[in-house]
């Protein structure tokens, strides 16, 4: 047999003592990894978690979260990964669609959920349990290898089952990929993709190869120059990253000094002739576009520096296809959707089948009938290379993640009360979700409290920042919902400070209105709590000295997130110079 686990013990067993995940002061060999994975897989047998269940990992991004996942190959279970970021009752929602049986947490994620959990320890999974003698259960190629969560047509999270022979697929693909687009002797990978996101899959793999995973906190990813440090720190030579982190990064430094030599692959997003053209100035070693839906292990095409912003070539074991409304293949430069058929295509969707038979296909118009995957993707084959131009449907991609707007809507119109609610994509700068809710006759909510009930039901990215309340929603002619109309009602954006005394005041509140996508905000209104993150921070505060033409300190944002704090300190800097 020749699985991923097996060829992870492989890697293990021929350099036990190569390093095989950094993160922050960690650091494990194959050695500790194999040894905990199978102390942490005997804790799971011993548990009587049988084979062929699925784990949650709720770990955040630790070593932990590398070890349980192999512990998971070694135990014949599947992980299916948690982010930290999503509230109890989302997640607890997540855990029943996959039918979860048990989630390995740490001290600082567990929450309470209606699944069994077992506390690991954050920094290396040290469960302190002997592997003592438990037989070892290999898994077969059509086990299933992880279970990962994307939105799908019916506008609900989908549970995505990904075999072995499916991981098994990507990793000879990319091996492929690696030795021609890539320089020789690539033996450091960067993660920065979270678990929960199918990017993170095609780096976890580079294990089976003997190289070493360089996890990325969550503290190096908050700030570009830290970023930049850490992947210069730890001399990582191949980075995954999305279109809107390179935009971060590239804000902060055009030349990508802290990149220098580092190859991106990038993915999650389309790409642009000018991010090309930027990276291409840049002091990146190189870059690559991958495509591909979860519900094709990660990656079916790949198109090299000289291809993109193409979406390239079919990866090896991968076969693409762009068709018509009928089903039939299309001709060069017709654009249709994309299907994807060869061994990444995966299982389905548990607990879906009417779903998994509506987009898993198999077409009399399609040579050989070939299981299809419909990714509602539209594309067009020109000189050899496919080209992304849109979808079909109402999906939309936030940060590289994709997110169905009828899963907001829903969740929205239900804490409303409202008759209905549409929701689409400002594609200002930085692109996020703006709602509309129809409420007739009746008392318009709160919109801060709309979003706030919001935050209790979904991830913190998927909550729009700004919210209208109106009597109907504006309909085309075929009575639909017209988004365009919609996005036209958030169309006005807030003016520049005036010049004088107060500039420094106003210019202040206005970044903060424009980064949280509202009219006005509160002196004393703290951001997170107005819907900001991390990310969104960091736009505020590269926005303000862009306006301001002086260099802030984020420790001055972050004990005190409100424009009256922000103020203060910036006063209290001023005075000081």
């Amino acid at each position: 047999m020749d699985t991923v686990a097996h060829r992870f013990a492989r890697a293990a067993a021929a350099s036990p003592s190569a390093t095989a995940v950094v993160c922050g002061a960690v650091r494990l060999t194959f050695r500790d990894v194999d040894r905990r994975a199978a102390a942490l897989a005997a804790s799971l047998r011993r548990q009587g978690v049988p084979a062929g269940a699925v784990v949650g990992l709720l770990l955040g991004r630790t070593a932990a979260s590398i070890v349980a996942l192999v512990a998971c190959w070694k135990a014949r279970v599947a992980y299916c990964p948690l982010s930290e970021d999503d509230p109890p009752e989302r997640l607890a929602r997540l855990c029943a669609d996959a039918g979860v049986a048990v989630v390995l947490a740490t001290p600082e994620t567990l929450v309470p959920l209606p699944v069994p959990a077992m506390v690991v320890d954050g920094a290396a999974a040290d469960v302190a349990i002997p592997d003592d003698g438990v037989e070892a259960l290999w898994p077969a190629a059509d086990d299933l290898a992880y279970v990962m969560f994307t939105s799908g047509s019916t506008g609900a999270p989908l549970a995505v089952e990904v075999t072995h022979a499916n991981c098994r697929y990507l990793d000879d693909a990319l091996a492929s990929f690696y030795a021609r687009a890539l320089p020789a002797g690539v033996t450091r990978i960067g993660v920065n993709a979270p678990l929960a996101f199918d990017s993170s899959v095609k780096q976890v793999l580079q294990l089976t190869r003997g190289r070493t995973l360089h996890v990325l906190t969550a503290a190096e990813r908050e700030d570009p120059a830290a970023f930049a440090a850490a992947v210069a720190r730890s001399r990582v030579q191949v980075l995954d990253v999305t279109p809107s982190h390179l935009r971060l990064l590239l804000a902060a430094d055009p030349a990508l000094g802290g990149l220098d030599g580092v190859w991106l692959l990038v993915g999650g997003e389309a790409m642009t002739d000018e991010l090309c053209a930027a990276l291409s100035a840049s002091r990146a070693g190189g870059f690559a576009n991958l495509y591909g839906p979860t519900e094709c292990t990660v990656n079916a095409t790949a198109a090299t520096m000289g291809e993109a912003p193409a979406i390239g070539r079919p990866l090896p074991g991968a076969e693409v296809l762009v068709v018509d409304e009928w089903d039939q293949p299309c001709e060069a430069g017709q654009v249709g959707e994309i299907l994807i058929a060869g061994a990444g295509v995966s299982r389905g969707y548990a607990n879906a089948p009417s779903v998994t038979a509506e987009r898993f296909v198999r077409l009399s118009t399609v040579p050989g009938h070939p299981r299809c995957f419909r990714t509602g993707d539209l594309g067009v084959l020109c000189e050899g290379l496919l080209w992304f131009v849109g979808r079909r449907d109402d999906q939309v991609k936030i940060g590289g993640r994709r997110l169905h707007l009828r899963e907001v809507e829903r969740q929205l119109t239900s804490v409303a009360g409202a008759i209905e609610a549409a929701v689409v994509l400002d594609d200002g700068d930085p692109p996020a979700l703006v709602a509309a809710v129809a409420m007739p006759g009746g008392d318009a909510p709160d919109p801060a409290e709309l979003r706030a009930r919001l935050r209790e039901r979904l991830a913190r990215w998927m909550v729009p920042r700004r919210c209208v309340v109106v009597d109907r929603l504006p309909r085309n002619r075929n009575g639909k919902v017209s988004r365009s109309a919609v996005a036209a009602l958030f169309a006005q954006r807030p003016d520049g400070p005036p010049d004088g005394r107060a500039a420094l005041d106003q210019a202040v509140a206005a970044e903060f209105a424009r980064v949280l996508g509202v009219g006005t905000v509160a002196p004393e209104a703290d951001f997170f709590e107005q819907g900001g993150d991390s990310l969104a921070a960091l736009r505020l505060i590269r926005g303000l000295e862009r306006r301001l033409g002086r260099r802030i300190e984020l420790a001055s944002f972050f004990e005190r997130p409100s424009v009256a704090g922000l103020v203060s300190a910036l006063h209290d800097e001023g005075a000081r110079c």
